[in-house]
């Protein structure tokens, strides 16, 4: 055949071509809805981003998103990379007006030689095509929407720079599912997803590869087609060295690049679920469930991966160490070892995926001194007798079963058990712990919450113990009623008596009459014995003296309780609250008697790095800009508001030093560094709680049972939860222990005897007392003895150093998970 013949069949094919697609487009326009889409909206067009939690030192703790993307601007994408796109996509995307009418010609010519062949049609699709597809027109097939289509690439191109066309094509497309298994849409997390890379680490080859994903990334797939995956890869670089986007050089370097996905293991999120889901619902709270799963937010809070990993480690340990001395409740279930591999996925796939290095394994054989485990994946080990000591049965109400003397007394072949490896081949025997408890870290000089962690583990129960279990506080609540002691004039050498109080709630109603642990009473006491010792009657009757109405003043001052009114009870801790709302008045003594507002979050950027929200305003509140020739320094800012009389508050913290040196915290008089400490216990030893605090750090421990019982005899916050404080402070950087207390103007010491008050500079139990330079008036009774008529006195509550006292059962109804009458409160309703 001439040339001529081919040229004028060509020619006549294209000619008759394009009138059958002028009389669709006629016949469309006249006939059908075709309403085009404002292209205008590209330019303000915002696809869905990733919102990203870091931590203080930038580990990613979180992600919220509905399509994983993270927005880049076009500056920051490798020129590589939008080389590869576009020699794989659309090679004349900077010469045409938004069609390739070549390309047309090309593809329709190769679909009219290939009917009949069952060959997959042939597109032609320009990046600013599928730019409209993917924005406005979507991806349904008919020819109504390829006209759409093509009208309004012709437009994006006249009116938007080909830089934000290829920009928007980038951050858009979807580039199928990387080694996490999470879809990627845009070039950002595509090259995380399948690399572990940022952009400007990839390779030329790992380019090529992701660009050859957008005709189709299922059918790339490294992991399911390896072969296909390197053959798409090199066809893009040809495209590249044929474009002179690349050297033959180059090409050859990068066609000889491994192709292989990065390990998942290298992507772990930071754990601290209970402290991620606190930072979601402030985000919900304050931008909207929408706004946080779309718009790309970078989102830094105050926690310290190395203080949460400390307090969730010692808090963990704590509890299952205490519950391992109520026995063993028996294995998780008993299987049959011939079909062992498939009950044990079956068992494992219904367990809670713990956060810790638990595994599940079956008892394959037992003999004298181990018992022989099959883990799920294959692999055994050994649990020693000295692993199986503390096992012995639980026989319910603190009882245990006789002694262990061999793994047959524990344990039966086909039983499936939780262990931990101890080493390559040892193992040793696990339980879950049927007690909880929470920790939360807060720094007192800005609020900022550094650790917190609300049970045992987030996979057995996402109740958050720090912000919504209501309990009864019990004797922690003292400092805060001889704060207000010091605020009407008492010293901490003032004599107080501790002993018997009869008052009555009302007419015809029996007397309360609290009593000591012991049924004995000191006699005359100073302030600083009764706080140092946690003695309840003296407490009472300094309350009498004050009176209850400025004692209710301080308490709504510091929020601590959730039920305003004030009673002769509550001065013994019969109210209710949280851990959170203790440890945010505890670090109020610590700040001095300033206001300290708890924040998780330290600041926010938007998806282009600017910061829309601080989360201590005060920080920058009293920053001014005053020129580099000004004649004084700039003045910094106190903070918040002085709340409590600077004198009055370091007076408790003397005090409280002394509790850690002499009375219910001596547990921590080994610290060499100032510490401030306060335990309590109440009723039935159903909740025990610690507070500890340097000027820099509180610590704050709960522990008790979600449904409330009690955690057996004998068992205070002075030995259950201060031993787990101790262990979290000796641990945590020093940098936040060695400051002293500040002592405030108007301070002076004495010597005294810490037990009668009296001066004593010879002895070597003297202590040096905190006293006001200038004594206050004294704004209280003499009478220590006096009888009130109230409505209700509420529950009565005990601490001491040895054991709570047996008394009646809380009026009050006990918080819990079940009965719970805030299980709704978090951080973001508390300090907001």
């Amino acid at each position: 055949m001439s040339f001529r013949r081919i040229f004028f069949s060509s020619a006549l094919t294209f000619l008759t071509l394009a009138g059958c697609a002028a009389i669709g487009l006629f016949v469309s326009v006249k006939y059908h809805n075709f309403a085009i889409p404002g292209y205008s909206l590209i330019d303000h067009y915002t696809p869905p981003l990733v919102s990203r939690i870091y931590t203080t030192d930038d580990k990613l703790l979180s992600e919220y998103f509905i399509e994983k993307r993270v927005f880049l601007p076009i500056e920051a994408i490798p020129k590589m990379l939008m080389d590869a796109f576009i020699s794989a996509e659309d090679k004349t995307f900077h010469q045409h007006n938004g069609l390739d009418f070549l390309g047309i010609i090309r593809a329709v010519l190769v679909n009219i030689s290939n009917i009949g062949s069952n060959k997959r049609l042939v597109g032609a699709s320009t990046i600013t095509q599928q730019v409209a597809k993917n924005m406005l027109t979507g991806s349904r097939v008919s020819w109504v929407r390829k006209i759409k289509e093509a009208i309004l690439a012709i437009a994006i191109d006249a009116s938007i720079p080909k830089n934000k066309i290829l920009e928007l094509y980038l951050n858009q497309i979807y580039l199928g599912v990387g080694a996490d298994g999470t879809a990627s849409y845009g070039v950002a997390v595509a090259a995380q997803s399948y690399f572990d890379k940022s952009l400007d680490e990839l390779t030329l080859g790992e380019c090529a590869y992701l660009a050859g994903l957008a005709k189709g990334a299922a059918n790339y797939n490294i992991k399911k087609h390896p072969n296909r995956a390197r053959v798409r890869r090199d066809w893009v670089i040809d495209r590249m060295l044929s474009n002179k986007f690349i050297s033959k050089e180059e090409a050859d370097t990068a066609k000889n690049e491994l192709l292989q996905l990065t390990p998942i293991e290298r992507r772990q999120l930071f754990k601290a679920e209970y402290f991620a889901e606190e930072v979601r619902r402030f985000l919900n709270a304050k931008f909207g469930t929408q706004s946080v799963y779309t718009s790309g937010y970078a989102v830094h809070v105050t926690l310290d991966p190395v203080i949460q990993t400390i307090a969730e480690r010692c808090l963990c340990e704590g509890l299952s160490e205490f519950d391992r001395k109520y026995g063993w409740r028996g294995p998780i279930a008993n299987i049959d070892l011939a079909d062992h591999a498939n009950e044990l996925k079956k068992i494992t796939r219904a367990l809670p995926k713990l956060s810790n290095s638990w595994t599940v394994g079956v008892v394959s054989s037992l003999s004298g001194q181990s018992a022989k485990v099959i883990m799920r994946d294959g692999s055994e080990g050994n649990i020693p007798l000295s692993e199986l000591n503390w096992a012995r049965k639980s026989l319910g109400k603190c009882i245990l079963g006789p002694i262990v003397k061999k793994p047959s007394d524990v344990l039966k072949i086909g039983d499936v058990i939780w262990v931990e490896k101890l080493d390559s081949r040892t193992l040793a025997l696990r339980q879950t712990p049927k007690v909880q408890g929470a920790i939360i870290v807060m720094s007192p000089l800005n609020g900022r919450i550094l650790a917190m962690h609300g049970g045992y583990d987030y996979a057995l129960s996402e109740y958050n113990r720090v912000t919504q279990a209501i309990r009864q506080p019990g004797s922690i609540i003292k400092p805060f009623i001889y704060l207000t002691a010091m605020d009407c004039g008492f010293d901490p050498n003032s004599i107080i008596h501790d002993g018997p109080i009869s008052i009555v709630p009302g007419p015809n109603q029996q007397a309360w009459q609290p009593k000591n642990v012991t049924n004995k009473f000191f006699g005359d006491v100073t302030v600083r014995f009764a706080l140092e010792h946690s003695v309840n009657n003296a407490t009472v009757a300094m309350s009498q003296q004050i009176g209850l109405e400025p004692i209710a003043e301080t308490l709504h001052k510091l929020d601590i309780l959730n039920n305003p009114n004030v009673y002769p009870a509550t001065v013994l801790g019969s109210g209710e609250t949280t851990l959170f709302k203790l440890v945010r008045a505890y670090s109020i003594l610590a700040n001095g008697g300033r206001g300290v507002t708890p924040i998780i979050i330290d600041h926010i950027q938007d998806k282009y790095g600017k910061v829309i929200f601080r989360g201590n305003q005060q920080s920058y509140a009293q920053c001014r800009y005053i020129g580099p020739m000004a004649d004084t320094p700039p003045e910094i800012s106190e903070g918040e508001e002085q709340m409590f009389n600077p004198i009055s508050v370091y007076q408790i913290t003397h005090m409280l030093e002394g509790a850690s040196k002499r009375g219910s915290a001596v547990r921590a008089r080994h610290f060499d560094f100032p510490f401030a400490c306060k335990t309590g216990t109440t009723n039935n030893s159903e909740d025990t709680w610690v507070v500890g605090y340097t000027p820099n750090l509180v610590v704050g421990i709960y522990i008790g049972f979600d449904q409330p019982k009690s955690l057996g005899d004998k068992v205070l916050g002075a030995n259950l939860p201060l031993p787990i404080l101790i262990k979290v402070v000796e641990q945590i950087d020093p940098k936040y222990k060695m400051t002293p207390f500040k002592v405030p103007k108007g301070v002076v010491f004495k010597k005294i005897d810490p037990v009668t008050g009296v001066p004593d500079k010879e002895s070597k139990s003297a202590i040096y007392e905190a006293f006001r330079a200038i004594p206050l008036d004294k704004k209280y009774s003499s009478d220590q003895r006096g009888t009130f008529s109230i409505d209700s006195i509420g529950s009565l509550l005990d601490e001491t150093e040895d054991a709570p006292q047996k008394l009646p059962a809380p009026t009050n109804e006990n918080i819990s998970p079940g009965n719970s009458k805030n299980q709704n409160d978090s951080i973001s309703s508390l300090i907001e």
